[in-house]
């Protein structure tokens, strides 16, 4: 597992954080909208709390989904449902859009 951020301080607060655990998890400087990392590697992807502030949200979507393999699965988060944010309603009405209805919340 790689774990990720613009930050070098949060990457060295994640390295403590995991050192007790035995999975092999690698922590690294990088930007979220320009991975640098092997199209098609990676089963899942997970922005948690920090993709929807990004200067160039797009950028990060389309980052993410290139380093996925086919299948894969990309995950984010937010603090507050889209009903309480337009913001976030406006990015994820066309993503919720796409999903197939057996991963909507009607579905």
């Amino acid at each position: 597992m790689l774990a990720t951020d613009i930050s070098p301080q949060m990457v060295a607060w994640a390295e403590e954080a995991l050192a007790p655990f035995p999975a092999e998890t690698r922590c690294e400087v990088r930007d979220g909208q320009s991975l640098g990392l092997e199209a098609a590697s990676n089963d899942a992807a997970f922005s948690c709390f920090d993709i929807f502030l990004f200067p160039e949200r797009l950028a990060a979507r389309k980052a993410a989904a290139e380093v996925l393999r086919l299948g894969g699965l990309f995950v984010t988060s937010v603090w507050r449902g889209p009903e309480f944010n337009k913001l976030a309603s406006g990015q994820m009405a066309p993503l919720m859009a796409a999903l197939p209805s057996r991963l909507t919340p009607s579905g």
